[in-house]
């Protein structure tokens, strides 16, 4: 299950993480991972909705999300989203 209020809360403090503090960034993409949950259909439905600065952040992590569904359509998603922006 997503967990949509801390999906939000993490990208806030993702935002003020500067560019060059590897370790902090690489820390809060883990908690974005356990934040988007293990549901392969929420994630694809989450991904498909939500408004372009949030998913601006989320593509930060999109090979970890590839990596752990291998799915083509969350790619092809991943693909025809970034294409729009």
């Amino acid at each position: 299950m997503i967990n949509i209020e801390q999906i939000n809360i993490i990208i806030e403090e993702r935002k003020q993480i500067p560019v060059y503090d590897d370790m902090s960034t690489m820390y809060k993409w883990d908690e974005l991972m356990a934040a988007l949950g293990d549901d392969e259909d929420d994630i694809y439905n989450y991904l498909s909705s939500i408004d372009d600065d949030i998913f601006y952040w989320i593509e930060e992590i999109y090979e970890e999300i590839i990596e752990k569904f291998p799915s083509e359509r969350i790619e092809e998603l991943f693909i025809k989203r970034h294409k729009n922006n």
